[in-house]
């Protein structure tokens, strides 16, 4: 019994010092410091220059009128030295006078603002000997009014050339109208498209009376701007306003021509299923024509093949197996030219 309270007493003594030299390995804890806060150096009123002088003067109109209601600024032109830039304004009343208290002497600039004219700058010197006297410059110039909007209906048809008989079916040739300059957009023009039907009549609704240039596109350029098939100008005056009655249906006869040929082998067999290509010497490559393939008698056809009256010129070239070949021809408005390329191998 008494080897137990020995165990105990030993048991609680070590744990006394353990809890002893932890306590002593501890770190210090340095006691908390109340921060002062920074010292901020008060800044220095701002300084503004105040003269012992006094600007009068009165302002006019180009008329000779008082100008009221005129805002009068003035900056001295030599820095002020105290910080701040010194700054003096005044409106002019009914009488156009105005006064500039406690200005500085020396050299100024003074600006004067006035409602619906530009801003005029002038150089003053203070003290000025008398009263100023200023005019305001030539006023803004009125802004040109819009125009009221009138619209009408246009319609219309195009036809063939003479010497070209009329298609089958002249449906989904696109008439486009573009407003010819900036007069036109006043007036509301904007570019507007209508299509054929199977007679090669055409409407517009509804359009702004204005000068248009006209142009007649191809069913498969539709959308586009090329080629024109047709050009007209439309002046102002030829689109009567609704109601009056005289507006005529315009006829637009479109500059075209036809290229047809056969292809033949050295045989005199014709050739079937060949490729045929148009462009206009000049064009850029990709304004080429749709592609043309010949029939089973060796025959093709290029239709709606916008032409001059002086002439323009065109390539042919025909891919048919193995053999190659191009040539020129010249088409004029209402022609039916045929291109003819000799016997063609096409054998590889």
């Amino acid at each position: 019994m008494r080897r137990l309270h020995l165990i105990f007493a030993i048991v609680v003594v070590t744990a006394f010092l353990s809890a002893f030299l932890a306590e002593r390995r501890r770190p210090a804890v340095p006691p908390e410091e109340e921060l002062a806060a920074p010292a901020v150096a008060p800044l220095e009123p701002l300084a503004l220059a105040r003269g012992e002088h006094a600007l009068r003067g009165r302002v006019k109109g180009r008329d000779g009128q008082p100008a009221a209601g005129v805002s009068v600024q003035l900056r001295p032109r030599a820095p002020s030295g105290g910080g701040g830039e010194p700054f003096f304004f005044d409106t002019t009343d009914a009488a156009g006078a105005f006064e500039l208290r406690h200005v500085p002497a020396g050299a100024c600039e003074l600006l004067l603002l006035a409602p619906g004219a530009p801003g005029a700058v002038s150089e003053v010197a203070v003290p000025a000997p008398d009263e100023l006297a200023l005019v305001l410059p030539e006023p803004w110039s009125e802004l040109p009014a819009l125009q009221d909007l009138v619209r009408t209906a246009l319609e219309g048809q195009i036809v063939p050339p003479p010497g070209l008989g009329p298609p089958p079916d002249f449906s989904g040739y696109e008439v486009l109208l573009r407003p010819r300059d900036d007069e036109a957009r006043w007036r509301g023009a904007l570019e507007r498209r209508a299509a054929t039907d199977q007679a090669g009549r055409f409407r517009f609704e509804e359009l702004a009376v204005a000068a248009y240039d006209l142009a007649v596109l191809p069913p498969w350029a539709a959308g586009g701007s090329w080629p024109a098939l047709a050009t007209a100008a439309l002046a102002t005056e030829s689109l009567a306003a609704p109601g009056s009655g005289e507006q005529a249906a315009l006829r637009i006869e479109l500059a075209v021509g036809e290229l047809t040929g056969r292809l033949v082998d050295p045989r005199g067999r014709p050739v079937e299923g060949a490729l045929l290509r148009l462009r206009a010497v000049g064009d850029p490559p990709e304004r080429a024509w749709p592609a043309a393939t010949t029939d089973a008698d060796g025959r093709f056809l290029f239709s709606d093949v916008a032409a001059d009256p002086g002439g323009r010129l065109y390539v042919v070239a025909v891919h048919a197996g193995a053999a190659r070949r191009d040539t020129e021809v010249v088409l004029q408005p209402g022609e039916r030219r045929t291109v003819a390329f000799g016997p063609l191998d096409t054998r590889p």
